[in-house]
């Protein structure tokens, strides 16, 4: 069966489908999805993703509702054919994704590497200085070891001496050293 190049780019995109699906459906394992929703809810070139009655111990849940991603591999040729399955363009579909996914998985991995850096510093600056306001220098060396040494340190709440001078904000020597 020949799929119109426009039908082509609706699967890639994940599109709605207008095809009609049976009130049933079994996959080749023998999994079966009862109380299916007639029109798919997207279409890839690798499966359908539709949306059925969930069943509990053999009994339909009433009102509820479920969604599930079928692989095409896993349907009867019929179902195949309907939504113009070929079986190169899903694998080469699910290479796509398994590169985007590691590839998204990878940036994640990064961003949670800098919330835990951002962890460490405010870390380093309660053991630093508590609660108060502080200024430190910090270092790092080539190896990626981080130390620190507390420079001044504000009080959190301001301090006047007997000529009305604020005096919170004190220098001190290193006290404290991180690393």
């Amino acid at each position: 069966m020949i799929v119109p190049a426009l039908a082509l780019s609706c699967l890639a995109a994940g599109a709605p489908s207008s095809r009609r699906l049976p009130p049933q459906i079994t996959t080749l394992d023998g999994k079966t999805y009862n109380g299916v929703v007639e029109q798919a809810e997207a279409v890839y070139p690798d499966g359908i993703v539709i949306r059925y009655q969930p069943a509990e111990g053999g009994q339909a849940v009433p009102g509820g509702i479920a969604q599930a991603k079928l692989k095409f591999r896993d349907l009867p040729e019929e179902l195949q054919h309907m939504f113009g399955y070929e079986a190169k363009s899903a694998t080469e579909f699910e290479v796509r994704e398994a590169k985007a996914t590691g590839e998204w998985l990878q940036a994640q991995a990064a961003e949670e590497g800098a919330i835990r850096r951002y962890m460490d510093l405010a870390e380093m600056h309660r053991a630093l200085a508590g609660d108060a306001d502080a200024s430190y220098a910090v270092a790092m060396d080539s190896s990626g070891k981080v130390s620190a040494c507390l420079a001044s340190v504000m009080s959190p709440s301001p301090t006047r001496s007997s000529t009305g001078r604020n005096t919170s904000r004190r220098r001190l020597r290193p006290r404290a050293r991180w690393s």
